[in-house]
């Protein structure tokens, strides 16, 4: 069996792989993980403000996508009483209930699957006390890495990676185990790197003292190659780096404490274009243009450009206007021959 290693996962990783999962990538992650507990491969460190946190952040995503999706599809409503209009509404309607339900269904899925991650026998979470919180303030107000220079923080938030650390040093001083375990270490939270993406020094030196070695990754696909003998497609790591989340780049509430909203015009936040088909049997006195699936958004996440943001907006303006259109066109008929629908 392979030696047991002690690993470390921050927030952003955690959320980045449960988004992905909603989304549909080839590479299942968190399953991954999952095995690697259950075999007593691997011991997984949470503090419990690493596990608060990140379920937290799904389920506001989750939330917060559902609203998004009900908003895009409100353009393509007239609230005309014309017998097209109402056929298109209904399709509408039923586009918004089943992505919806894929939402719901998707955000179940990965916190299950969290969930389960966390209550593993070989996951060690680090309770909070009242001295752990102290140690990770004072350690922020000393500026002692992984304190945060980010403007964005509020009060509330910004010594959470100093209080995640300082319980991350707690265990690792009262483990008792041999130091002969590699430990391997997956954030992406700039506070933790150096301008030239290192782990800092500082950071690195605080942990040699409980370890053979610290290994440091920003991808948990490589982590899985390179720890764990993980093999994947060129084409399944691809799809899966296409599917980044901003979640890496800390972008999601509460970190910030603000609306998933104010993120949309970020150069580096995208909307994944994943679509839920409306059914045909609502469709059928339409164009072909009307039977491709209506385009609604699944959840907050995947590195898309903002090119298709933008594309994707054009979709739904493009069904307003046919929309719009066939109001128009029915209006003008019943103008032309009154007869026929009286």
């Amino acid at each position: 069996m392979t030696k047991q290693k002690l690993v470390f996962i921050d927030t952003n990783i955690f959320v980045d792989c449960a988004v992905k999962e909603i989304i549909g990538s080839d590479i299942k992650v968190l399953d991954q993980i999952l095995e690697k507990l259950k075999k007593g491969e691997v011991t997984l460190v949470v503090p419990e403000n690493i596990k608060v946190e990140t379920l937290y952040k799904l389920g506001t995503i989750c939330e917060d996508s559902k609203k998004l999706v009900e908003g895009m599809l409100q353009k393509g409503k007239t609230g005309s009483q014309n017998d097209k209009d109402k056929i298109a509404e209904k399709a509408i309607a039923a586009a918004e209930k089943t992505s919806q339900t894929g939402i719901t269904m998707g955000y179940k899925k990965s916190k299950r699957l969290m969930e389960e991650i966390f209550k593993n026998k070989n996951t060690k979470e680090v309770k909070l006390t009242d001295s752990l919180i102290i140690a990770g303030m004072k350690r922020s107000l000393l500026k002692k890495y992984p304190f945060t220079a980010k403007k964005s923080e509020n009060a509330h938030t910004k010594d959470q990676d100093c209080i995640a650390f300082e319980a991350l040093l707690s265990f690792l001083r009262r483990d008792g185990k041999p130091k002969s375990r590699t430990f391997i270490f997956c954030a992406t939270d700039q506070d933790y790197f150096s301008e030239e993406g290192k782990l800092y020094a500082e950071i690195e030196n605080e942990l040699k003292p409980f370890v053979k070695k610290v290994v440091v990754y920003k991808d948990p696909v490589d982590m899985l190659k390179k720890e764990f003998g993980g093999k994947y497609t060129k084409e399944q790591e691809k799809k899966y780096k296409e599917f980044q989340s901003p979640a890496l780049e800390g972008l999601y509430p509460p970190k910030t404490g603000d609306s998933i909203y104010d993120f949309i015009s970020r150069p580096n936040l995208s909307v994944p274009s994943s679509v839920f088909t409306v059914p045909s049997s609502l469709l059928t006195t339409f164009s072909d243009s009307i039977y491709s699936p209506i385009p609604t958004v699944s959840t907050i996440s995947s590195s898309v450009s903002q090119t298709d943001i933008e594309n994707l907006k054009k979709q739904v303006d493009k069904l307003t206007a046919e929309v719009r259109q066939l109001r128009e066109t029915s209006s003008q008929d019943l103008k032309d021959h009154p007869e026929k629908h009286k």
